[in-house]
């Protein structure tokens, strides 16, 4: 049996999940949109995210 990981979390920071953002579907132009404001939510996280699964 493996030993299970451990992330060391700072005060203040937090872990964030995002899934199921289907990037690039069903075409390239219709993507372009939902990429944006994925984009711009990492953009508005980056400063108190641990880490983003």
């Amino acid at each position: 049996m493996s030993k299970p990981n451990h992330i060391h979390i700072a005060d203040g920071k937090k872990i964030y999940f995002a899934s199921d953002n289907h990037l690039g579907a069903p075409t390239s132009e219709a993507s372009r949109p939902r990429e944006k404001k994925f984009v711009a939510w990492l953009d508005e996280i980056k400063d108190d995210a641990a880490a983003i699964f």
